[in-house]
């Protein structure tokens, strides 16, 4: 084993790992409060990191894959030429460098990390040491047996720093000049330029921000002008060199000391072959991504997490005959996976759960970041045993190109919006066995040839099960096939199989035309009115005969009332939303706030607003915990500033 020199110690991070517990079976409470309006979120997350070494594959079923046409796993070395151990402080990026010239000498090189946090935003080429060559030998990089290993872009606020002001509301720490000079340089105006604010969808630069700030659990969103300084949120100060932070819930600098995203990225890695990584964390990327794998051929990322980063968790773009397996990416600002030009990869149990969560801040709910979004190319990619859940968001979405795609066993639960979005997209694309419950919607067909549902579970959605929207996109329709599904209504859900989404009655005849069916068993609270149809150019809602007459499809399909039987629970992912005003605390499943019921409300960043001037009474709070609607009594009343106002309108008028 060779060490390589010791560099300067990077201070010290807890890698205290903490379980969420959610009950199995939440019970509801319908609990009255008062409260002035607002109703501020706390999302509390927990991560554990995946332990290092290899991991079985899933249970290999009839027709499933063969992971070796992926990536052949026979030609990783048993014992490498050299072996490079390093703990923290130590730099990969030397180490990847030497591995490199080894491989330039035709020596594989195994890197091994002992655990801990690596400080260290690293950048490797292989275009340097030969490229996308299929002959050249190995490179490791793997986190040493049962190791906690976390590459991060962060650096720490240092404790000692911080100071309450401001009437014990706002915290202050000194900016290093490391942080300084490198957040300062990459934005010189603080924000990076973007397309979606010349369509007039972002409120504010804040979204297009670098930099975030991680404590005691929570992430701390970077906003760029005082009238956007909201509790969870962070500014920059270069003038003074100061970082400034609006406290949400508990913050003591004290008890964990403070990360700041300060590096794009955590982990690059591009033009490679012949490549290994397992089981480490990234971590902490500033604006980029915690794992960025770009044009790697016959490579395998294995048992890593890729979480807590200000935008993309993990992007793998122009990648080939590659595997990603047992990798968990989470609580991401922006997308949580990110790709696009990929083809031959094969996803084998990966979980993107809790991202875009800066979306959620912003109010955004259908816009750009998703769980998981490629964009464009991706071909001949196979999904296995894989989980979308918890996402802001859509779960994933194919925008633009997809095609071949094979979807096996995979689980849609609780994004908030669309579980499967399609879009302009040529197929064909199957899924199987697949489950889509809790989300805003379970599947969206955007312009998106040749799909097949074979087998899946549809139910339990909020808004719809299935829409189809009509768009002219790259010459693509929506020509969906469903045998053999499941597929139920919710009370006063939209109808299924169609939502027009904008009303023409010519698409509802292409889609008419074009969808395939058989074998389902469809589940409506009113069958009598269950299916789009249409009748002298207008929509109207009929029959499964009628529909069946209409498509000349679905002929042995069947049509139940109710709720279907024996349906899969919506399982919970390890998010909880708790109210500090409005919620019994004993209530500790995950549930989605979405505004107020008899009153006009907004949402804004972390609050449910109550809008118009001086307005109280009974309303009720509606939330979403997986397929059931959650409603809370409320008593809004005016807050100070209200009262001020309506104290000085009184004094003039009485006058």
């Amino acid at each position: 084993m060779i060490s390589l020199s010791q560099e300067k110690q990077a201070s010290s991070l807890q890698c205290a790992r903490k379980s969420c517990i959610i009950k199995a079976e939440p019970k509801y409470r319908r609990v009255d409060h008062e409260t002035d309006g607002s109703f501020f979120l706390t999302v509390v997350t927990a991560l554990g990191v995946l332990a290092a070494g290899t991991v079985s594959a899933g249970a290999i079923e009839a027709g499933d894959p063969d992971p070796a046409s992926f990536f052949d796993e026979s030609r990783i070395p048993a014992a490498y030429d050299e072996t490079i151990a390093l703990a923290p402080g130590q730099s990969i990026q030397a180490a990847l460098a030497r591995a490199g010239q080894n491989r330039l000498a035709d020596k594989s090189t195994k890197i091994v990390l002992s655990g801990g946090v690596y400080r260290e935003s690293v950048n490797f080429d292989g275009g340097a040491c030969g490229g996308i060559d299929l002959t050249a030998p190995f490179i490791a990089l793997e986190a040493a047996p049962g190791a906690d290993v976390a590459v991060t872009g962060a650096v720490p606020v240092p404790a000692e720093g911080w100071v309450l002001n401001f009437a014990e509301t706002q915290w202050s720490a000194p900016l290093t000049d490391e942080m300084a000079t490198v957040l300062s340089a990459q934005y010189p105006e603080g924000a990076r330029p973007s397309a979606w604010l010349d369509w007039g969808i972002a409120p504010n630069l804040g979204y297009f921000s670098a930099g975030m700030l991680y404590a005691n659990g929570e992430m701390y969103v970077r906003v760029l002008d005082c009238k956007d300084f909201l509790p969870g949120t962070m500014m920059l100060d270069f003038k003074t060199k100061k970082i400034l932070v609006k406290p949400r819930g508990n913050f003591d600098p004290a008890a964990q000391t403070p990360e700041l995203a300060l590096y794009d990225d955590a982990f690059y890695v591009h033009n490679l072959s012949n490549f290994v990584l397992r089981g480490v964390s990234f971590t902490g990327a500033g604006y980029g991504a915690g794992l960025r794998a770009i044009q790697l051929q016959n490579a395998l990322i294995e048992n890593c997490t890729a979480s807590r980063n200000r935008g993309i968790g993990l992007n793998i773009s122009s990648t080939s005959y590659s595997i990603v397996r047992n990798v968990t990416i989470s609580e991401n600002g922006t997308h949580g996976m990110t790709g696009y030009y990929s083809s031959h990869v094969l996803f084998d149990r990966v979980i993107a759960e809790k991202n875009t969560w800066i979306g959620q801040f912003y109010s955004f709910t259908y816009w750009d970041p998703a769980g998981t979004k490629f964009c464009p190319g991706i071909n001949n990619c196979t999904f296995v045993d894989s989980r979308w859940e918890g996402n802001f968001n859509a779960g994933i979405w194919f925008d633009t190109g997809a095609a071949n795609i094979t979807m096996l066993r995979c689980k849609f639960l609780r994004n908030q919006g669309n579980g499967l979005e399609l879009e302009a997209n040529p197929g064909p694309m199957l899924l199987k066995d697949c489950a889509f419950a809790g989300n805003g919607t379970g599947v969206c067909l955007r312009a998106a040839d040749g799909v097949t549902f074979d087998g899946c579970t549809i139910y339990g959605n909020a808004e719809r099960a299935v829409s189809a929207i009509h768009e002219d996109r790259e010459g693509h329709g929506n020509t969906p096939k469903f045998i053999n599904c499941t597929i139920a209504s919710a009370t006063g859900q939209l109808y299924w199989p169609l939502y027009l989404g904008d009303g023409n009655h010519r698409f509802f005849s292409d889609f008419a035309r074009t969808y395939t069916g058989g074998g389902n068993r469809f589940y409506h609270t009113n069958p009598a009115q269950a299916f789009s149809l249409e009748s002298g150019g207008k929509v109207v809602y009929g029959t499964l005969a009628q529909w069946q007459a209409l498509t000349g499809q679905d002929a042995d399909s069947t049509m139940n009332q109710g709720a279907p039987p024996a349906l899969p629970a919506v399982t919970a992912a390890p998010i909880t939303m708790q109210y500090l005003d409005c919620i019994s605390p004993e209530t500790d499943v995950p549930v989605i706030w979405t505004g107020v019921k008899g009153l006009g409300a907004q949402v804004r960043g972390n609050q449910v607003i109550a809008k118009g001037f001086v307005k109280w009474g009974n309303c009720t709070l509606l939330g979403r915990a997986g397929d059931q609607l959650v409603e809370v009594p409320v008593k809004v009343r005016p807050t100070t500033r209200q009262w001020l106002l309506i104290i000085f309108l009184f004094g003039w008028i009485w006058m």
